[in-house]
């Protein structure tokens, strides 16, 4: 196939691929087709992702939403380690305290300690969500991998 925007032969070998009814030739013309092409369909990026294609060809706006839970990852991380800084210099070495809780948000000071900690507790969720995400990223990324070794 030299046309990479022909969609229905594009959908046809989709098709045949995950019924598993494509030959070979098949595959390489999908793998191709998939490479080349500039059109966009759901069962275009199932395919692409499936194949090892999704995140070499991803659209911008897309790039931007996947890469989300990593930006969170860090402002998570970087709110953590603030706030174990803070924990830390604050300690007083052992003796009694009067277990006051302070957060510097945005310039603000917060003594609320209800407030701080529900503030660091969504921190923690936001950052163990972030960590979970990323590995089933990981996770997602050796697999694809593992299928294109086996091909």
């Amino acid at each position: 196939m030299n046309d990479y925007n022909d969609i229905k032969r594009i959908h046809t070998l989709i098709e045949r691929y995950f019924e598993a009814t494509a030959s070979e030739a098949e595959e390489r013309e999908l793998r191709t087709a998939l490479s080349r092409t500039k059109l966009l369909s759901p069962e275009i990026e199932e395919a692409r992702a499936v194949l090892g294609y999704f995140a070499a060809t991803r659209h911008e706006s897309q790039s931007s939403h996947s890469r989300r839970p990593r930006h969170f990852a860090a402002a998570a991380a970087i709110a953590a380690i603030a706030i174990s800084a803070a924990a830390i210099a604050l300690s007083d070495g052992g003796r009694e305290t009067d277990n006051r809780c302070i957060a510097y948000v945005g310039g603000t000071t917060i003594t609320d300690n209800q407030r701080v900690m529900a503030m660091i507790s969504a921190d923690l969720q936001t950052l163990g969500d972030a960590a979970g995400s990323i590995e089933n990223d990981i996770e997602s990324q050796f697999s694809i991998l593992a299928k294109e070794i086996t091909l």
